[in-house]
């Protein structure tokens, strides 16, 4: 069973840095955080009117404001993720009026675990700033989780990768929607009160009391094989496995030195990949658009008769004839960018208060699209 020990390289002092930009996880693990960011909410509204908070309640307002079902095992994950956070009793409270059942009865109850602050009384406060922390905390944890998972996937890989370090995005292949269910730690029992879970527990507690029915030997035995079977599966297979390199067909017969380096270079280009920041990635997809740029910012030079054009001129017919759905500051930066890597091609002009653009019309432009599909391809492969 995997620890929740933090793994994550963002420093836990910088709070803002732990909801990173590049870093997703598991949807269920998305779900947990929004289950635990509403849960915290109803036990806090609850407990700062120092009421006391049970699961009854904190369980219908959960499911008021998610819309969706929250039972007992999703709190025995939050409790494995983040022990510190409730404290867990069951306590022997009136029952709900018109319920129908005994007056009082065994009740699951929770309630935050804080400190106490400089300046503040005996009982400290819930506030919105603890709130954040404690949702941030989580985050944190189901992160580090989902990086140890991609740390295992990395070592599976053939040949095997070492976590690279400045890490910014999953692996292409990491199955982020596969992920291990988080464990769900256990919760407080009501004592002396033991309700049978099976068929089989249930015929145990029978027996000597009455005669059982036949339906109930039925289904007593399915469970039995069921769980015999489950265990001679569980002894074949004690964990996953790893499945071994299948070579395709279509590579039958190529060295094994040349599916060796292929398989290096496409190893180092994912970790390039991986470790691309979103600098890198916003200027790699502006080189992108740029040879579909100068195919069109061509055609309009050519169209004016004219060698040199205003830089506001160009752009504007740029972003009328450009169909990406760009802004105007957007064009700007695409054009300025197409001059720098493109200089003797495009060249921007300061005169006077202006700016303007000249462009050689005589020049190749397939060759300049090469130059510039070129250039794209040395920035991707450079870190």
């Amino acid at each position: 069973m995997m620890s929740p020990s933090l793994l994550i390289r963002v420093p836990s002092d910088d709070s803002n840095a732990v909801f990173g930009l590049l870093f997703d996880y598991d949807l269920q693990y998305k779900l947990l955080t929004e289950v635990f960011h509403c849960l915290d909410t109803a036990v806090a509204m609850m407990y700062n009117r120092a009421e006391r908070a049970t699961f009854s309640k904190a369980q219908q307002a959960v499911q008021e404001m998610l819309r969706r079902r929250f039972d007992e095992k999703q709190l025995g994950q939050i409790r494995w993720l983040l022990p510190d956070a409730f404290s867990f009793r069951q306590e022997l409270l009136p029952a709900v009026r018109g319920s129908g059942g005994p007056s009082r009865s065994y009740q699951l109850t929770l309630e935050p675990k804080l400190l106490s602050e400089d300046g503040e009384d005996s009982r400290p406060h819930l506030s919105p700033k603890r709130l954040i922390e404690r949702r941030r905390a989580l985050h944190s944890h189901l992160l580090s989780i989902t990086k140890g998972h991609h740390k295992t996937f990395l070592t599976s890989l053939t040949p095997p990768m070492e976590e690279p370090p400045g890490l910014s995005r999953w692996h292409p292949r990491f199955q982020l929607d596969s992920l291990p269910d988080i464990p769900a730690a256990d919760l407080p029992s009501a004592p002396n009160i033991h309700r049978p879970t099976s068929a089989r527990e249930a015929l145990a507690l029978a027996r000597g009391t009455f005669p059982p029915k036949q339906a109930l030997l039925t289904v007593a035995e399915q469970q039995s094989d069921k769980a015999d079977e489950n265990g001679r599966t569980a002894t074949a297979v004690p964990g996953h496995q790893t499945k071994p390199l299948v070579t395709p067909s279509a590579l039958r017969g190529v060295s094994e030195d040349l599916l060796a380096r292929i398989r290096a270079r496409e190893a180092r280009r994912i970790e390039l990949e991986m470790t691309r920041g979103p600098v890198d990635t916003a200027r790699q997809a502006m080189l992108a658009r740029l040879p579909e740029m100068a195919r069109i910012l061509r055609t309009i030079f050519v169209a004016e008769h004219r060698p040199v054009l205003p830089f506001s001129v160009a752009c504007k017919r740029l972003t009328e004839s450009y169909g990406f759905g760009l802004e105007q500051d957007d064009l700007d930066r695409h054009v300025r960018l197409l001059a720098e890597v493109q200089p003797t091609w495009l060249t921007v002009l300061p005169l006077r208060s202006e700016l303007y653009l000249r462009l050689d019309r005589a020049a190749d432009l397939s060759a300049v699209t090469l130059a510039l599909q070129e250039r794209l391809r040395r920035e991707q492969q450079v870190k």
